[in-house]
């Protein structure tokens, strides 16, 4: 579409070139001509590069517009990306604070929780040895095994508490039960198979597999005689550790034993 101000462009050269036809000589008519031809052909040339320029520029522009709209868009992206992103960046900041406080707090706890971990396993040392020496095998080797972890630098705090609250629960467990075994004792000087009756921590005695031979376990770890009339009393209290008899009253001697 040619726009209004070329279309009066046109219009004015074709005037001129009617009015030059009129008043001009022949000679001078077809050369004139000739040139408002050449001029008009210029002007056409002109008119036509320029609305080629015209044309390319509306091109551009929208490209351009188009980029434009591509760019606000993406900007719009990365601002709700930056937006979520310090929000993740808030939210781990909050996060490792935390861990730091929590690390700390573990570093006080540590600092405090050691030297009770070692006071804790010398109590449990002393309080084996001051007690009734009985399954003093066992005992032993659980208080070795405590002291190597707790010697073990590998291991941690938590591992360590976890050991030395177990074999607090075993030791306890000992003076809430009633076991029955058997043992090779050495009484008056010969060995003797007998059966060994603990209760709790209080007591450990002993009955002859014949039930001639009676005794108890001292604090010093030593097998005192007893009456053989004790013999009848422990079978019976043995009987009910093993569940083959109602619980019942028995009289067993748990301190001085008169004659």
């Amino acid at each position: 579409m040619v726009p209004t101000s070329q279309k009066s462009h046109f219009l004015c050269l074709a005037v001129l070139l009617i009015v030059g036809l009129f008043v001009a000589s022949p000679l001078s008519a077809a050369s004139s001509s000739r040139a408002l031809q050449e001029k008009v052909e210029g002007a056409i040339r002109s008119e036509r590069g320029i609305q080629e320029k015209a044309e390319r520029w509306a091109a551009d522009r929208t490209e351009v517009l188009a980029e434009i709209r591509e760019l606000k868009n993406q900007k719009q992206w990365l601002d709700l990306q930056k937006k979520k992103y310090l929000s993740y960046i808030e939210k781990l900041n909050e996060s490792l604070a935390e861990l730091n406080r929590k690390k700390k707090e573990i570093e006080i706890l540590k600092t405090s929780l050691e030297p009770y971990l070692y006071e804790t396993v010398d109590r449990l040392d002393l309080s084996i040895h001051q007690d009734l020496p009985f399954l003093m095998g066992e005992r032993t080797r659980r208080l070795t095994f405590l002291k190597d972890s707790l010697a073990d630098y590998d291991l941690g705090s938590g591992e360590k508490l976890r050991r030395i609250l177990e074999a607090l629960h075993v030791e306890a467990d000992y003076g809430r039960n009633i076991e029955k075994s058997e043992a090779v004792l050495e009484i008056q000087g010969s060995q003797t198979s007998v059966y060994l009756l603990r209760i709790g921590r209080t007591a450990v005695f002993y009955v002859s597999l014949d039930g001639t031979k009676v005794g108890r376990l001292t604090p010093t770890g030593e097998w005192e005689p007893l009456p053989s009339g004790y013999a009848s009393e422990l079978t019976r209290a043995m009987e009910m550790a093993e569940r083959r008899r109602a619980v019942e009253l028995v009289e067993l001697p748990l301190g001085e034993v008169k004659p």
